[in-house]
């Protein structure tokens, strides 16, 4: 069975606001999600090829050897129906409506890419010190143990690795198979935000009316409500009317700025983020 085009929603590094961003997509009623809150799919993803390749390369030595099969028969194409399968294990099952996924980090992509061809690939990028100051406030009850340092120096790293990818992989970004989102921006205008992807994604638009606007749920925000053992809790919530979540790393001292923009302020300046000196 095939199935319509996946939109796979990933980031850099998590804590980028990717739970509340599927969500929004998936009320329009041509998407829907899939039954796996992460997939994860892009982790390790490369030592598929390393495997496809093993049996190619036993499978071209065998003499005599003539393919039967009902397909193409390349390693793309065998990847592509590796994809196909983990599609439908974690419930894509829609013949219709496309299926929204998401991971909170893209691991390698260049491989999902393959493993997807047909999907859109939404990249959502934030302000690595609202990632660095939502990542302090959960890890305590995540088990996370990364420093301040280890945040910072991890987001320059992924932030570099996807400018490199993005300079590769140039006819994905031209063919709306890769499309960077902004956090900023999909919180100061959603409306506009939502409307170009679903212009890239060849959608219609939301219906009269239903439009995710600043009363949509707030799901998974480390500042908003938590459980009853003070974990992060991802029922959705309305926000409430101190809702700043653009703002949470105002309060930091000159030291810790000058220390985060020792780690990334040059890569902040290529994404568009102006360190405070």
């Amino acid at each position: 069975m095939t199935h319509p085009d996946p939109v796979m929603i990933v980031a850099p590094m998590g804590r980028s606001g990717t739970t509340v961003f599927k969500t929004m997509l998936a009320s329009h009623p041509d998407l829907y999600l899939s039954d796996v809150a992460e997939d994860y799919f892009g982790y390790g993803a490369d030592k598929l090829l390393d495997y496809i390749d093993g049996l190619f390369t036993l499978w071209e030595r065998m003499e005599g050897h003539k393919y039967t099969g009902p397909g193409p028969f390349d390693r793309d194409s065998l990847l592509a129906e590796i994809g196909t399968t983990l599609l439908r294990y974690v419930g894509v099952r829609d013949p219709v409506k496309r299926p929204v996924l998401k991971s909170p980090s893209f691991g390698e992509l260049e491989v999902t890419l393959r493993m997807f061809p047909t999907a859109s690939f939404l990249i959502l990028v934030r302000d690595p010190r609202s990632i660095a100051e939502s990542y302090l406030h959960v890890q305590d009850q995540w088990g996370f143990e990364f420093t301040f340092d280890q945040i910072a120096s991890n987001w320059a790293f992924r932030a570099r690795t996807l400018l490199e990818l993005l300079a590769r992989q140039q006819a994905a970004v031209r063919e709306n198979r890769l499309i960077i989102v902004r956090y900023e921006r999909l919180v100061q205008d959603r409306t506009s935000v939502l409307t170009e992807i679903l212009e890239k994604l060849r959608l219609p638009p939301f219906p009269t009316g239903s439009m995710p606007d600043e009363t949509f749920p707030v799901i998974g925000s480390s500042f908003a409500s938590r459980d009853s053992e003070n974990r992060v809790s991802f029922d959705p919530v309305v926000p409430p009317s101190d809702f700043a979540p653009l703002e949470r790393w105002r309060h930091w001292t000159p030291e810790r700025h000058t220390r985060f923009n020792r780690l990334c302020g040059e890569m902040m300046k290529r994404w568009g983020y102006d360190p405070v000196v």
